[in-house]
């Protein structure tokens, strides 16, 4: 016998044997059972066990690999056959704890659960996509500050908890908010200022020099980066200056921006923008700025009035040492009494223009205030959520919005359940809750059966109303999670909320109040109750009760002993009542012992059967007739019956009844003979016929009145069936001038009323046999007139053809008896018949017989193989055609060949007679011919 069952990843096999009596012997070389994980033999087993021992040393050890298979080999060499009960034992599929396994599969965390683990990981951490080990968060590159940068202040690498500060690039951006906060990279992987998210602007100083002047008269070079905002313009007709106002914002004059002497604008394309140098000789050193778009202003006119424009750029400028805007005046300001610079590459006082150098003069200093209001509104409202989780193994639960702080106020419920057979056990990963007095104001509760367990703080706070890191078991299938809180907290400290694994845990129900009463075994939640042997399970599954076998009933025999109900291992003994035997492997007995057996069932069937008699043996040409009974069981009742033309024999006539010994008697207790044959009935047609006192041309045959009559087609003859292969006729018939016709030229037929409508094939001709003394060359010796014809094939008989009975050798005919002859021959009319035709003829004694022919002097001789038939007026007789045919007689009923037509002389003339062959005279040629061929 062998079993093989494979478990899953995350489960194994296990076996818990209950039951072990096997043939014990040295290393188990006669009966063992033996248990294999995949390849590896654990045990091999032989000898009787308690259940008690099994348990404690056997059992623990039977299991599969994590997923693997547990194999089961059993056999027996079948030395002491039905004296050991053999084996009993239960298969489950079982969790396996991959977290209390010697190598843990997780880096941080581990929580178990029903077919498989699942690795944790502490806040601030993401576990890994090989989903075993743990990496530390990461936010993203922060974001860029446009002409700012950023500057790491704890931390590095942007890992969880890294702090940041974005500064803007001074002296030429400075952020206008009122302070420049930190911001600290959160759980939720992104950056978190400590106030909000805005990240603060830079914005560009303007009207800032490098270099301070005292009082210049008349105009001096300007040293490189002293007026960072002017720019030169340069176009096909004229050159220009202006200034940086913006990051894509020059101005100038109206006049440079227009073909000169006129208002047409000059096209953007024709104007070039220059910044960042104070040399156009080194004009590669310029900085080229691209234009948008030029705007004049509307009101412009050649007297110079409204001569102001503004200019476009494509992108804006990255302000540095040597390009920097200079700052617009307020509004309706007062400009009188102000002294200012002006700069340029314009006409000097010699009137000529500049050697391409930058010039300027101070004329005044201008400066204002802008101050930037920034006002930042947040208004969340959170309703009321309740998450369930229905019959689920496993799964994970967390606050809203975590890993980042929950909001307030919040009100939350997380059903969760599992199947039955399970608990309920929770891990949480994290658990930080704002602490108060009995957790009164921010709270998780965990609900269940009544009971109420109350969590909030932190962790790293010693109080009694944290869960640490140890598993919460919930001894039940349910349980509800409340999270409630009042307040909000932000910031970028660690995130203020939970998150937790949950699974099903399997309950060991056998160690509860024993819901079984023999053994009780745990299964992934359930169990399983199982009996000592002996015992079996109540329709409850938990109770065991003694092993019945129901009393047998209708057993056709007598149970001893008697007794209202049958354990395992009763035994009892039933004697059969007469006519009634046990059988077990072809073999009969009158009593016999049964156990009552593990199973409720006794060792064999409780039931005598009645017993048979051998079926009858074959009756050839007969069959078996049941007169009473069924399939010769005992007292069936039987008798013999053969098939027409056969008869069943005086001494085989009687009734046989199948007795007890399964034999089969008749009345006088005789056994019925072994070999029973059905005895051919010749001469016994089944028609009658009536007696003719005087039928000219005789009568038509009917059906079966002479079934034994064969038709032969050569010389238009007739003949005798005297057995199944052989035919009776004359040797006149079957030769021509003396010799023998060849046989298969000849066509012989049976059961024929009218040869011109026969319904039947010709028989087959074997051979012919012609009497050795027969000899008619000249046509005038009938002396041994007869002959036999064999057939291939044997005839099948029935109520159209049957056979002659043949007299004994030597019989004398009886002068004046009544005989019948049949045939197709000539008719008073002197024509072949077409229907089968017979007379009735009187047999006419030797002396009548020879005067016939002295007085008609026929030339032929009268022997003693010869009589003759016929009557003395005529009218009657046989003739041409009919010769070969049978003459027959009658004596008790029964029809004899007593002569076969061979010769006469004008037929059925007065006074004369038809010449037979006596048949009688070669009875012994006839037996002798058919038994040596």
């Amino acid at each position: 016998m062998n079993w093989t069952r494979c478990a899953s990843p995350g489960f194994t096999v296990s076996l818990n044997l209950i039951h072990l009596d096997l043939e014990n012997s040295t290393n188990c070389e006669h009966d063992a059972l033996m248990i294999f994980s995949g390849n590896e033999l654990i045990k091999s087993l032989c000898g009787t066990l308690s259940f008690m021992e099994m348990q404690s040393s056997i059992n623990p050890k039977l299991h599969s690999a994590p997923g693997g298979c547990l194999s089961i080999y059993f056999y027996s060499d079948d030395s002491f056959p039905q004296v050991h009960t053999g084996f009993n034992a239960f298969h489950q599929i079982q969790d396996i704890d991959e977290c209390e396994s010697q190598s843990n599969p997780c880096s941080h965390l581990c929580s178990n659960f029903i077919g498989g683990f699942r690795c944790r990981c502490p806040h601030g951490y993401l576990l890994n996509h090989n989903n075993h080990t743990c990496d530390v968060m990461k936010c993203g590159q922060p974001k860029r500050l446009v002409n700012g940068h950023v500057k790491f202040v704890k931390g590095s690498k942007n890992e969880y908890l890294s702090i940041i500060q974005y500064h803007c690039n001074e002296p030429f951006y400075i952020s206008k908010e009122k302070q420049n906060g930190n911001y600290t990279c959160s759980a939720s992987q992104k950056w978190r200022s400590t106030g909000n998210n805005i990240l603060p602007s830079c914005h560009y100083v303007c009207g800032q020099q490098r270099f301070g002047f005292g009082r210049i008269w008349g105009g001096k070079e300007a040293p490189s980066g002293s007026f960072p905002w002017q720019v030169h313009l340069l176009n096909d007709i004229n050159r220009g200056g202006g200034f940086i106002i913006g990051e894509k914002w020059l101005m100038t004059a109206a006049h440079n921006m227009v073909n000169y002497g006129t208002t047409f604008r000059t096209p953007k394309e024709e104007i070039k923008v220059y910044a960042g140098h104070n040399n156009l000789d080194q004009l590669g050193s310029f900085i080229a700025l691209n234009i948008s778009s030029v705007y004049v202003h509307a009101n412009y006119t050649t007297d110079y009035d409204n001569d102001i424009a503004l200019i476009k750029l494509t992108s804006p400028i990255t302000f540095n040492m040597k390009i920097r805007p200079v700052c617009l005046p307020p509004k309706h300001v007062d400009l009188s009494n102000r002294e200012g610079s002006v700069s340029g590459y314009g006409v000097t006082e010699r009137y000529d223009v500049s050697k391409n150098l930058f010039l300027f003069l101070k004329t005044a200093i201008m400066d204002f205030n802008v101050k930037l209001i920034w006002i930042f509104l947040i208004f969340m409202n959170m309703q009321k959520l309740r998450f369930v989780f229905t019959s689920v193994m496993y799964g994970e639960v967390h606050s809203p919005n975590y890993p980042e702080h929950y909001l307030a106020p919040l009100d939350e419920h997380w059903d969760l359940e599992v199947p039955p057979g399970y608990h309920i056990q929770l891990n949480f990963n994290y658990l930080k809750i704002k602490p108060s007095q009995d957790c009164r104001n921010d709270s998780l509760t965990i609900t269940y059966n009544k009971t109420e367990m109350k969590y909030c703080g932190d962790e790293d706070l010693e109080n009694q109303h944290h869960p640490g890191n140890l598993p919460i078991n919930i001894p039940d299938t349910k349980l509800k999670l409340s999270l409630l809180t009042n307040e909000v907290n932000h910031g970028p400290m660690l995130p203020i909320g939970f998150s937790a694994f949950y699974h099903a845990k399997d309950v060991n129900e056998c160690k509860k109040d024993a819901p079984c009463t023999q053994i009780c075994i745990n299964t992934m939640g359930s169990f399983i109750c199982a009996c000592h042997y002996g015992f079996k399970l109540d329709a409850d599954q938990r109770t065991c009760l003694r092993v019945q076998c129901e009393s047998p009933k209708n057993t056709n025999s007598r149970i001893i002993p008697v007794r209202p109900t049958y354990y395992y291992r009763d035994v009892i003994t039933a004697q059969c009542d007469i006519g009634y035997k046990i059988i077990i492997k072809g073999e009969e007995f009158s009593n016999y012992t049964f156990d009552c057996q593990i199973n409720g069932q006794w060792s064999l069937p409780v039931q005598c059967q009645i017993v048979h008699c051998k079926s009858p043996p074959p009756l050839l040409n007969g069959e078996v007739k049941l007169i009473s009974g069924a399939n010769n069981q005992y007292r069936s009742v039987m008798k013999w019956q053969c098939n027409r033309p056969y008869i069943v024999p005086d001494t085989y006539k009687a009734t046989y009844t199948c007795n007890a010994d399964k034999k089969w008697k008749d009345d006088q207790n005789n056994v019925m003979p072994v070999s029973p044959k059905c005895v051919l009935e010749c001469g016994h047609p089944v028609v009658g016929l009536e007696r003719q006192k005087r039928v000219i041309g005789g009568h038509r045959a009917p059906q079966g009145a002479f079934p034994w009559h064969a038709y032969i087609n050569h010389n238009h003859g007739g003949g005798a069936v005297i057995a199944k292969k052989w035919i009776l006729t004359s040797a006149s018939v079957l030769m021509i001038k003396n010799k023998i016709i060849d046989h298969k030229l000849m066509k012989i037929y049976v059961a024929v009323r009218n040869i011109q409508n026969s319904q039947f094939l010709p028989l087959e001709i074997k051979s012919l046999h012609i009497h050795p003394l027969y000899d008619n060359a000249d046509g005038k010796h009938y002396d041994n007139d007869v002959a036999l014809i064999e057939l291939e094939k044997p005839i099948l008989y029935n109520a159209d053809v049957m056979p002659l009975c043949l007299p004994p050798q030597g019989a004398e005919f009886t002068p004046g008896l009544t005989g019948w002859v049949s045939g197709f021959g000539e008719t008073a009319k002197m024509k072949l018949s077409r229907y089968l035709r017979y007379t009735s003829l009187p047999l006419v004694d030797n002396q009548t017989c020879q005067n016939f022919i002295d007085n008609f002097k026929i030339p032929v001789a009268l022997t003693d193989n010869m009589f003759c038939a016929g009557v003395p007026e005529g009218g009657k007789d046989a003739c041409n055609g009919d010769g070969g045919g049978p003459l027959v007689t009658k004596k008790n009923g029964v029809f004899w060949a007593t002569g076969i037509v061979s010769w006469g002389s004008e037929c059925g003339k007065p006074g004369k007679y038809g010449v037979y062959t006596l048949v009688s005279k070669y009875i012994n040629w006839i037996n002798n011919t058919m038994s040596e061929n």
